[in-house]
């Protein structure tokens, strides 16, 4: 991983654009250079919820990163059982206003 000369949520906005995942994020207001939540997911996983969204599953982890933000983990169990991985989101809080940013 050589990030040389990005800060590390640089190199991750960079890495998900080169790779081709959806992805967005906000800043905050007084500070645009400070991150308050970023989404992001593999197109193949967008594709496969739209086509069997039978189940969602959400579970939020409680600030366990080095960035204290709480974490959202977001599958689905489609048709055949088969559990995917769909999203996962950075968020600065824990509260209806951050899931319904993420799941917008």
């Amino acid at each position: 991983m050589d990030i040389s000369g990005t800060t590390t949520v640089q190199w991750l906005v960079n890495t998900l654009q080169q790779q081709g995942y959806f992805f967005r994020y906000s800043t905050a207001i007084d500070n645009p250079n400070r991150l308050t939540n970023l989404f992001f997911a593999h197109p193949e996983s967008i594709q496969l919820l739209a086509q069997s969204p039978d189940i969602l599953l959400l579970d939020c982890t409680y600030k366990t990163n080095r960035f204290q933000m709480p974490l959202l983990n977001i599958c689905g169990v489609l048709g055949n059982n088969m559990t995917i991985q769909i999203a996962l989101a950075f968020l600065s809080g824990e509260d209806q206003k951050h899931y319904t940013w993420a799941l917008e």
